[in-house]
């Protein structure tokens, strides 16, 4: 069909309105929310009675509620702006009435998958009428490394971003950043899948809950800093599958977001713990915790995760050593009800970490690093095997033993959201309260 070319707004290219000529429904000016004008550059084209080509862009058009649907690119345009809205009125044959002030208010589904050599940056920052992205939408532009959101963005949906070179638009010391707004309520399955430029992701602070659905983050291999300054994020347990070691967690959230996925990991292997279990039953319970966790995340080398014993980052890439098992093993057993006075993470005071736990009155040695299920402290001591002097103690004894009371992350940064301090088991269960709880008992 013949295009049909109008000015954006009234047809005189250098007409300029003002904030007081022309409103919204509700009486805000077009201006405060970054109209368009007419210009000689900004010039709409009718395609046919259902979309309109902008700036490069194709609109589909709905007459009767005044609004636009980003339907993709009409040329190869590089670097896409999307506006607030457009001024479609038009005294043409075909379009004799006065369409007026439309608002851009969607993008399609898939609008500019597969562009992946002409895509380069889209900023999204003034159509704050967007609260989504869709499904596929940017999916296999592999150039486009820019993407500045609005900030009435609330869903990134399904391989959203999927197969992206995707960084961010803020130059942050060379560091590629991807900032999560505090707006965004939920981010689909493998949105950022393959996202293999970003280094750095948070998850800004404040907003209400953010749902993360699985694979969101999968092989974004380059991730080596993860920001939960967000308190409330509720992810899928492989959101990071195939992020590698390097990654590392931080910020006030990272405890909340670790112990919703031992949530989901616990109901998953139908374990919960009873007030009422006999002694018997609270054994099995540990032994069969203990093996579950054995069995989800595998050992890492010291040299290669630097937050070994972080429990954001053990569970976030399912890879530890000791310090990551034993922080790991307390807080699932502590969101599968167990008291805080039957869990405790412990130490040799030289090399390794592991948990005590306690069964009828009596405390015992358990190991998931090691698949070592609860043993009594001849048994423990004869495993380790070593009973070398150091720093003039003999750190493998049972009597020089340590317990880390309430040490819930563990973490090498300096934040202050930790809240733990060091004690000899025998000090413990003999003359130290832990809040309210008094950890008694004897050693098996």
């Amino acid at each position: 069909m013949e295009l049909k070319r109008i000015a954006a707004g009234i047809l005189a290219a250098a007409t300029v309105f003002t904030a007081s000529a022309a409103t919204l429904n509700n009486g805000t000016s077009i201006f405060s929310e970054t109209a368009i004008t007419a210009s000689a550059d900004n010039a709409c084209y009718f395609l046919d009675s259902q979309k309109v080509v902008y700036d490069g862009l194709v609109y589909k058009y709905n007459s009767s509620k005044k609004t636009l649907t980003l339907d993709g690119l009409y040329s190869n345009v590089s670097q896409v702006v999307v506006p607030y809205g457009i001024d479609l009125r038009s005294d043409q044959t075909a379009y004799k009435s006065k369409m007026g002030y439309y608002t851009v208010t969607d993008i399609s589904t898939g609008a500019f998958k597969d562009k992946p050599v002409v895509l380069k940056t889209v900023d999204l920052s003034r159509a704050t009428k967007i609260d989504t992205i869709p499904s596929q939408c940017f999916m296999n532009c592999e150039n486009l490394y820019s993407v500045k959101f609005p900030s009435s963005l609330k869903w990134i949906l399904t391989s959203a971003f999927e197969n992206t070179g995707l960084r961010y638009s803020k130059n942050d010391g060379g560091v590629e950043k991807l900032v999560i707004p505090n707006s965004v309520t939920n981010i689909g399955a493998s949105a950022f899948k393959n996202c293999k430029r970003i280094e750095r992701l948070t998850f800004e602070s404040g907003g209400s809950d953010l749902f993360i659905s699985s694979n969101a983050f999968q092989n974004c291999e380059r991730i080596s800093e993860v920001y939960f300054d967000r308190t409330s994020v509720k992810a899928a347990a492989d959101i990071f599958d195939g992020c590698g070691t390097c990654l590392k967690t931080y910020g006030y959230g990272a405890q909340n977001y670790a112990k919703w996925i031992c949530r989901n990991l616990l109901s998953n292997w139908g374990l919960k713990w009873n007030s009422n279990f006999t002694e018997a039953e609270q054994r099995n319970f540990f032994d069969t915790l203990m093996t579950k966790l054995n069995g989800y995340v595998k050992p890492a080398d010291l040299d290669q995760q630097a937050q070994e014993g972080n429990t954001a980052t053990v569970i976030s890439i399912r890879k530890g050593t000791c310090g990551g098992y034993s922080r790991l093993y307390w807080m699932l057993c502590r969101e599968a009800g167990v008291p805080n006075d039957r869990v405790l993470v412990g130490g040799d005071c030289h090399c390794h970490a592991f948990n005590y736990v306690k069964i009828g009155d009596k405390w015992y040695n358990i190991d998931a690093t090691n698949n070592v299920k609860a043993c009594n402290k001849a048994a423990y001591s004869y495993w380790f095997g070593d009973d070398t002097k150091v720093n003039g103690v003999y750190p493998h004894r049972p009597e020089n033993w340590y317990v880390l009371v309430d040490d819930t992350i563990g973490t090498t940064d300096s934040q202050q959201y930790l809240h733990s301090f060091t004690l000899k088991f025998d000090d413990l269960i003999a003359h130290h309260r832990e809040g309210s709880v008094y950890i008694t008992g004897t050693r098996a």
